[in-house]
């Protein structure tokens, strides 16, 4: 068994990363739900990668399925990783994943708002590539593109607000965790540290 002291530590070091890391989804929530054209954060980059990738990957589905996969990909990445990390219980990981599936989403509704005006910055500086158009156009919809562009990104705020309300009560919850816990948790994790070595 660990010594009372390194289970209160271990404690106070989750709480710490814990409160930091749902500071920083608080600050990145902020930036991204201001009332601005184009939200962007550091994030966004890595979303833009799956999202072109997205539109290879379903290239061999037709113009539909192309088009719409590099958003589907932007969305479904996320919530794999989401879905990994809570099957292996590792929540404040999972809370982060849905941040980025909030992030991904609010991304998605930029773009799909932008549909008639096109005036988004893409990579083909095309206008006439701009996939929420073509597929609103396509779909018949393209009148719709604030209406759809507002669900979703009401979904992304959800998923924003949901994750810093999940890292909220994982402080809450680990505050209030008895120390028995927390010493047969760390006990089983330098039990297997042990066999992995």
């Amino acid at each position: 068994m660990q010594n009372n002291a390194e289970t209160i530590n271990r404690n106070w070091n989750r709480i710490i990363g814990l409160v930091l890391g749902g500071a920083v989804l608080i600050y990145l929530t902020s930036r991204l739900l201001r009332p601005v054209e184009q939200p962007w954060i550091f994030l966004d980059y890595v979303n833009l990668i799956f999202h072109e990738s997205g539109h290879v990957l379903f290239s061999p589905f037709g113009d539909v399925l192309r088009i719409l996969g590099g958003s589907l990909t932007q969305l479904i990445i996320p919530i794999i990783c989401l879905i990994a990390f809570w099957s292996k219980k590792q929540f404040g990981s999972a809370a982060f994943a849905l941040f980025w599936l909030g992030d991904s989403l609010i991304n998605v509704a930029v773009y799909i708002k932008d549909a008639q005006a096109r005036s988004l910055p893409l990579i083909t500086d095309d206008p006439e590539s701009h996939d929420w158009h073509w597929l609103l156009d396509h779909w018949s919809l393209l009148q719709s593109d604030q209406q759809i562009g507002g669900v979703i990104y009401f979904l992304g705020a959800l998923a924003l607000f949901g994750a810093i309300g999940w890292v909220g009560y994982l402080i809450y919850q680990t505050w209030n965790m008895p120390n028995s816990t927390l010493e047969t948790a760390s006990d089983q994790i330098d039990q297997t540290r042990k066999i992995i070595s």
